[in-house]
């Protein structure tokens, strides 16, 4: 072998990368390679012992020391054994080798000359959970105990040889532990399990040494040493009275008391495990070594200290690290464990809980700023173990970087995306950089999308006293957005939009961005930046001012006209749809705010920002076209209602249209459209507005205005202005306008709109399209778009019904000759056109209808069995946009009100004729939408629980199922009704026995 590639092989050796198996397969080589074996030092042999911090590499001698026992090589096992610390880890090797290869002799010979394992045979369960501290001491004395002694496990538990020293531990006699570790107990010894051959061979995946055992131990009984300390608080200052079914007073006491001596056992057992070397020796969490410890599964491989972080334990952690003075392993690591998976899962509880794991973790976080090792910019990936390849505590000198990366966080935006403002204030105070590193999240953009139930302008506020970035950018499906842009722009789900809860909160944060420096457009161009695809995403220009008025906050958009340098008269999109149309901000400002008081202080606004009030929409409306106020001034002071004037459309032609018919000749407006319509409806209406009975087809002459004051304008733009006859008397022929106003409102799908025309405007519907339209308006609208929330609520859905089936008995006739199916399904009439929830009612409106007593009868039946498929069937869930069923059904949300499957809703109302007529339909017999929380009840289930064993029956045999988790529901004597064919239906291949 060359001398070069004799030192490439040493370095390779010492830096202990090989690990055992891979150093003795290379050991293996050559006579000169084999001894290695011999030496002892990190040049040799020894070089495997740093990598025996890794659970599979303690794992790994023992899968050295099956093999040496297989072909009885003494030398082998000599040679493990020598390596430092090994001799008293592994222990009963001989009892495995005696057990498992008898015919060993050369190694069984060894093992005698080596001699037995410290083992107390006197020392049963009971016994060991009857010592005393000093009863430890003098049996260590008397030599009758060896502070390394091994003990049988519990019969209940996996491992079946415990050291004595993690049997205390777990037994809570941390006096007792401490009289062991004092006497010279080993610190780096672990639990042993069962496996297919021996006693004795120890699980890979949990390892336990004491130090992890403790750590854990303590963790287990924090909560309850916490809750000991709030209630004997309470008791002493009279606040509160003792629970007679809780613990007594002393009984705080023992718990305050026992904590107190485990960390005092944590302090001298991280001192015996670093002298031992076994202080960054690592373990998996799992379930097992922890049952008390609900998200141990959670915890990731880790050293004892980050086990302490991830618990959350404050003390523990401050106790390992005055033995720690560098962090070797998991410099990186930690941080996140503090912010980990159990965290993540308890932070989202109730404002108090959340706020003390937040103190806790920022006190865990204070601590590790203080180590060196602690890496608090270190970015990694979500689901990764270990420290990340390419972690990396440098910051971009820019803000912009490649595509948004929302899987990769640093400590910061991690707290940031949880909502820890503590914990993110601790972080930042010990160094974290406010500022986006490598790929990661923004800290910022985190800050003010991470949840907007909750406060993100605290977080936000503290950002930008840190000298965060007001004007940072991230990338988004190819497009650069500022955090002002993404803030308010309607392109993304948490931002402001027509019926979003959370405006007020966006109106804060846009305006703390602009008062700390966020400008709109950038003063300069972003750097360039390469998207992962390769391309060069451009900056989004779109106006934020249309979005601010969304808001309904004046200040907002005063601040960003002026100090935000943005256009008021640039048009925007207001919605989020792509074909969505651009508007400009005087007129949205009215939309939005349906005219009310709230319109007048953002006109101010943009007027003083030097907005154009005199502007016209693609549609033909302008600023006064939408003011129902002023529509009402105008009739107050003697306009006529029902005055009739032409409208040029969009072919260009003009035609005689009345007021209601201009005001309803609409392309689908939006919610606040809808209510500005309704508005404007109302108010001509209460001034003597009627609908007009007009065929299509009908023309009249009318005297051609000849201008001057006789011709007056009340519109202009895509379809022309309406205008007034009057004047000379000239007659020319103009087509009247064929515009339904009951159609168009039946377009809107407002049951309000389309009442008050029916009622008072005395609109008829022309023929059966508009028939099906009213009554499918009336049945199926759950949204009440044109009605403020305080007029919107559960008492609508009985309201509507008394309406349509007025309506049904007035209008509406029901036979297979009517073709009323027909007319549904030709007219559009679909109750699911929004994917969104519902502002009242379960999402099916016919469901709703089943679940109203006075509502199932005759004319119920006439219309499901005259309804499309579609519309008897349960509404699907739309997973594509985040929809689930505990999302809409049992989150604090709340948004659907009642079971949505019309089936599921007859069978638990008991009715009978619906159930019939839904089965008859062909509607589908089990669940439509996946429901693996089994939060959705199933119509076979459904009949089993209000014991309709005959229809239950009949659903089995048309192939209804049971789901998994209602399987466990079904009690064995409620199956005493059905047939046994039918129950092995039920429980397929496992019914139970009745």
């Amino acid at each position: 072998m060359a001398a070069k590639d004799s030192d490439i092989l040493s370095v390779l050796i010492a830096s202990g990368i090989l690990g055992l198996r891979k150093f003795c397969l290379l050991s293996s080589v050559s006579k000169k390679l084999l001894a290695l074996r011999d030496d002892l030092s990190p040049l040799g042999f020894g070089s495997v012992c740093p990598g025996f911090s890794d659970p599979p590499e303690r794992g790994e001698v023992c899968r050295f020391l099956a093999n040496a026992f297989e072909r009885d090589d003494a030398k082998a096992l000599q040679q493990i054994l020598a390596l430092k610390g090994m001799a008293g880890r592994y222990p009963f090797l001989l009892r495995q080798a005696l057990q498992d290869h008898p015919r060993s002799d050369k190694c069984i010979e060894f093992l005698m000359l080596r001699g037995v394992t410290p083992y107390c045979a006197d020392l049963s369960e009971e016994a060991i959970g009857t010592l005393t501290a000093v009863r430890v001491a003098q049996m260590i004395r008397l030599k009758v105990l060896s502070p390394d002694s091994f003990c049988e496990g519990r019969p209940t538990r996996r491992e079946r040889m415990r050291s004595l020293l993690n049997t205390l531990i777990e037994n809570n006699q941390f006096e007792e532990a401490e009289a062991l570790v004092v006497a010279g107990a080993r610190a780096d010894v672990c639990n042993w399990h069962p496996c297919r051959r021996s006693n004795v061979t120890p699980c890979v995946h949990s390892i336990n040494t004491p130090l992890h055992v403790l750590v854990e131990q303590l963790a287990s009984n924090a909560e309850k040493e916490r809750g000991t300390r709030q209630i004997a608080a309470g008791i002493s200052v009279g606040d509160i009275e003792l629970d007679p079914a809780g613990p007594s007073v002393g009984e705080m006491g023992r718990y305050i008391e026992r904590r107190k001596k485990g960390l005092s056992l944590l302090g001298l057992l991280a001192r015996a495990s670093k002298q031992a070397g076994c202080l960054d020796w690592r373990q998996k969490g799992s379930a097992g070594s922890a049952p008390d410890l609900l998200y141990a599964r959670f915890l990731p491989e880790c050293t004892a200290f980050g086990m302490a972080c991830f618990y959350g334990d404050v003390e523990a952690v401050r106790v390992l690290s005055e033995v720690t003075d560098r962090v070797e392993v998991g410099g990186v690591q930690l941080p996140f464990l503090v912010l980990g998976a159990r965290c993540q899962r308890l932070i989202h509880r109730r404002r108090g809980h959340s706020e003390e794991i937040d103190a806790r973790c920022a006190e865990i976080l204070e601590v590790l700023g203080g180590l060196e090792g602690v890496d608090l910019n270190a970015v990694k990936k979500a689901g990764e173990q270990n420290g990340p390849a390419g972690s990396s505590s440098v910051p971009l000198s820019d803000s912009t970087g490649p595509e948004y990366r929302p899987d990769r966080h640093t400590p910061l935006s991690l707290a940031c995306s949880l909502g820890m403002a503590k914990s993110a204030e601790a972080l930042l105070r010990k160094g974290a950089v406010p500022r986006r590193v490598r790929a990661s999240a923004s800290p910022l953009h985190e800050a003010l999308f991470y949840d907007r139930n909750h406060d993100s302008e605290t977080l936000t506020s503290l950002l930008l006293r840190w000298k965060a970035d007001p004007n940072e950018t991230v990338v988004t499906f190819g497009t650069i957005y500022t955090l002002l842009q993404k803030t308010l722009s309607p392109f993304f789900e948490d931002s402001v939009r027509f019926g979003n809860p959370y405006s007020k909160t966006t109106a804060k944060l846009a305006k703390l961005l602009i008062l700390n420096g966020a400008r709109c457009p950038l003063s300069s161009p972003p750097p360039q930046t390469v998207t992962e695809t390769g391309g060069t995403p451009g900056l989004c220009t779109q106006s934020l001012v249309v979005p601010a008025c969304s808001t309904k906050d004046a200040e907002l958009v005063s601040l960003l006209c002026s100090i935000g340098g943005a256009d008021p008269n640039a048009r925007g999109k207001a919605e989020s749809a792509e074909n969505a149309p651009a508007v400009y901000p005087v007129t949205h400002a009215v939309n939005v705010t349906e005219g009310g008081e709230e319109a007048v202080g953002l006109l101010e606004a943009l007027a003083s920002a030097g907005a154009n009030l005199d502007v016209t929409e693609e549609d033909g409306h302008g600023l006064l076209s939408l003011t129902s106020e002023i529509v009402d001034m105008l009739l107050e002071a003697g306009a006529d209602p029902n005055e009739i004037g032409t409208l040029r459309g969009g072919d260009g032609k003009d035609r005689l249209t009345c007021p209601l018919q201009a005001v309803m000749d609409q392309e689908e407006p939006g919610p606040g459209m809808v209510r500005a319509v309704f508005g404007v409806v109302d108010s001509l209406i209460r001034h003597g507005a009627r609908c007009p009975e007009v065929s299509p087809a009908e023309r009249e002459s009318q005297p051609q205005s000849s201008g001057g004051q006789g011709e007056a304008s009340t519109g202009s733009g895509g379809r022309g202005g309406l205008q007034g006859n009057g004047g000379t008397g000239e007659v020319t022929e103009r087509e009247r306008s064929d515009v339904s106003a009951l159609y168009k409102a039946c377009l809107f799908g407002d049951a309000p709109l389309v009442e008050v025309l029916r009622q008072r405007g005395q609109a008829r519907p022309r023929g059966k399209r508009e028939v099906a339209g009213v009554l499918a308006v009336l049945l199926t609208d759950r949204a009440n778009e044109s009605q403020a929330e305080r007029g919107v609520g559960s008492q609508r859905v009985v309201e509507q019904w008394r309406l349509a089936e007025k309506f049904v008995s007035e209008e509406v006739t029901f036979s297979s000759q009517s073709g009323w199916t027909v007319w549904w399904i030709g007219g559009n009439w679909h109750s699911c056109a929004s994917p969104w929830a519902p502002r009242f009612g379960s999402g099916s409106w016919l469901a709703d209808l089943i679940a109203l007593e006075e509502a199932r009868g005759p004319v119920l039946l006439d219309i499901i069995r005259a309804l499309p498929q579609e519309e008897v069937e349960e509404p699907l869930i739309r997973a594509d946009i985040g929809q689930t069923p505990f999302y809409l059904c049992v989150s604090e949300l709340n948004l659907r009100d009642g079971d949505f499957s019309p089936l599921v809703v007859a069978i638990k109302e008991r009715w009978d004729e619906g159930v019939n007529v839904l089965i008859e339909k062909g509607v589908c017999i089990n669940r439509n939408n996946a429901d693996p929380l089994g939060i959705l009840c199933s119509p076979v289930f459904a009949a089993l629980d209000t014991k309709q064993w005959e229809l239950a029956g009949r659903l089995i045999e048309k192939g209804g199922r049971v789901t998994s988790v209602e399987q466990a529901k079904v009690l064995p004597e409620t199956l005493e009704f059905l047939p046994a064919d039918l129950r092995d239906k039920v429980f397929p291949g496992s019914a139970p026995s009745l």
